[in-house]
C-alpha cells in the first residue's frame, strides 16, 4: 500500500493500483500508516487505530486502548510503535494486530518519533530549544538532550538512519536539517522549502534532497547532476526509493533509478468496501479531488483491468472477491505530509530503514506549478514489498 496526500494506493496487479480513501474509516484527511510486522497495515485514524486488510477493508483495532488519535509510527526490530499525545502527556505503545502495550509515558507533548536499529527517539520543540529523548524498545530512557533551536522554529520532525538520529526543523524562513548532540545543535543543511531524507542505502551511503535537488552525504555534500526533482526519500527493507514527478523510483549509488510506482496506474475506489455506517459519497468525492489534481499534473490514468466475477482471474477486485495480498508498509514517498507542515513522517519499515520521506512545496526554476503540488502532496507510504558527473555544493554552516 502506498500513501498519497489525497488517499492511499492499494496494489491490484502489476500495472494497477486502486485508490483507498480516508473516508473508508471516517476521515477526511490522510493520516500516518504503517505495517505491523507479520500483520496488516495500521492507520492512525482520527477516531483511533484502524487495521486495513489485503482487500482494502478497514476495521477498528480490537483493543479498546487503540480508540484514541495517534501522531505517528516507528519500527524497531520486529516491533511497531505508535506515539500519541493528550492533555495528560505523551505515550509510546507497541502495536500488534490484537493489542497495544504501553512501553513509555512522559509529561509534555512529544510531537515526533523515529527509530534507528537500536533505539527510539522522541522529539519536540520548546520556544527556544529542540528536545530529544532516546529510549529502548522496552521504554528505558537512554538519554535526554536539549539544544538551542534554529531561529523562529515552527515544528520539528524526527528522522533516522540505522545509526543516527536527525531532526528537520521547519522555521518561518525555510527548513534546517541537523542533529541534537548533547546541548548543541549541529546544522547539516539549509533549504528554502523542503528537505527529504536522509535515506541510507544498504551499503551505508546516504542521500538527502534539498529543495528537490538530490545530494550525496556526508560532507562535502555532492549535488547529483541529471537527476529528476525529488520530493521525498525513504527505504523499505533493502529497497531505497525517491518520490519523483511521476511516482516512486528506486535509489542506488548512482541516484534515482527505475520506476517502482506510477501515478498513472491509479484506479477508482471500490465503494462496496465502505462500511454501511459511512457515506460512500464522501469517498467518491475524495477520489474526484485526487483525480482532478492528477489531471492538473498532466497525468493520464491507464485503463483499469477488465472486471471479472472469477476471483481467479486478473482484474479489478469486485465485491466478494479477494484481491492480491499487497499490504505493504510503513514508510514513504511522498510522505503524505511530511516535513511540509503536518509533521507526519512515514514510519521506518525495517530496523535498517531510514526515517522516511519529506514533502516539498518548493520547485526548481522552470518547474511547473503542478509539480510543486505533486511534491507537496504525494507520499509513499508503503510499497508492497511482499509482492512484488558532480559538482560540490557549498553552503555556510
Amino acid at each position: 500500500m502506498i500513501r498519497l496526500t489525497g488517499g492511499y494506493a492499494r496494489r491490484v496487479d502489476a500495472s494497477h493500483y486502486q485508490f483507498l480513501c480516508p473516508a473508508a474509516w471516517g476521515d477526511d484527511v490522510v493520516l500516518p500508516a504503517a505495517t505491523i510486522p507479520g500483520g496488516p497495515v495500521v492507520v492512525a485514524g482520527g477516531r483511533g487505530l484502524y487495521l486495513v486488510d489485503a482487500n482494502g477493508v478497514a476495521t477498528p483495532h480490537p483493543d479498546p486502548l487503540a480508540a484514541k488519535p495517534a501522531t505517528d509510527f516507528a519500527r524497531l526490530g520486529d516491533k511497531l510503535y505508535v506515539l500519541r499525545t493528550s492533555a495528560e502527556g505523551s505515550e509510546v505503545l507497541e502495536v500488534t494486530p490484537t493489542q497495544l502495550r504501553m512501553v513509555f509515558a512522559d509529561s509534555g507533548n512529544w510531537t515526533s518519533i523515529a527509530a534507528t536499529a537500536s533505539a527510539i527517539a522522541l522529539q519536540r520543540l520548546t520556544d527556544t530549544h529542540v528536545e530529544q529523548a532516546r529510549i529502548t524498545a522496552d521504554g528505558i530512557v537512554l538519554g535526554r538532550d536539549s539544544a538551542p533551536a534554529p531561529l523562529e522554529p515552527i515544528l520539528v520532525i524526527a528522522r533516522a538512519t540505522t545509526q543516527e538520529f536527525y531532526a528537520v526543523v521547519a522555521t518561518t524562513t525555510g527548513r534546517e536539517l541537523g542533529q541534537v548532540q548533547g546541548d548543541q545543535w549541529k546544522r547539516i543543511e539549509l533549504a528554502s522549502s523542503s528537505i527529504a531524507g536522509p535515506v541510507e542505502l544498504p551499503n551505508g551511503e546516504s542521500f538527502i534532497a534539498v529543495d528537490t535537488d538530490l545530494v550525496r552525504l556526508p560532507e562535502p555534500q555532492t549535488l547529483l547532476e541529471g537527476m529528476p526533482p525529488v520530493s521525498c526519500l525513504g527505504r523499505l527493507g533493502d529497497i531505497a526509493y525517491a518520490c519523483t514527478r511521476d511516482g516512486l523510483a528506486s535509489m542506488s549509488q548512482a541516484g534515482v533509478g527505475q520506476p517502482i510506482f506510477q501515478l498513472a496506474s491509479m484506479m477508482p475506489p471500490d465503494l462496496s468496501k465502505i462500511a454501511p455506517t459511512l457515506d460512500p459519497s464522501l469517498c467518491e468525492s475524495q477520489w474526484e479531488h485526487f483525480r482532478f489534481d492528477l489531471l492538473a499534473l498532466g497525468v493520464t490514468l491507464t485503463e483499469p483491468p477488465p472486471v471479472t466475477s472469477d476471483p481467479g482471474q486478473a482484474g479489478a477486485p469486485v465485491a466478494g472477491t479477494t484481491a492480491p495480498n499487497t499490504a505493504g508498509a510503513g514508510g514513504a514517498p511522498i510522505a503524505a505530509a511530511g516535513a511540509s507542515g503536518s509533521a507526519v513522517v512515514p514510519a521506518n519499515p525495517e530496523p535498517a530503514a531510514d526515517s522516511g520521506c519529506t514533502v516539498s512545496r518548493g520547485r526548481r526554476s522552470g518547474e511547473s506549478a503542478s509539480f510543486a503540488w505533486f511534491a507537496g502532496a504525494l507520499v509513499a507510504l508503503a510499497f508492497a514489498r511482499r509482492r512484488c558527473g558532480h559538482r560540490q555544493r557549498t553552503r555556510s554552516h
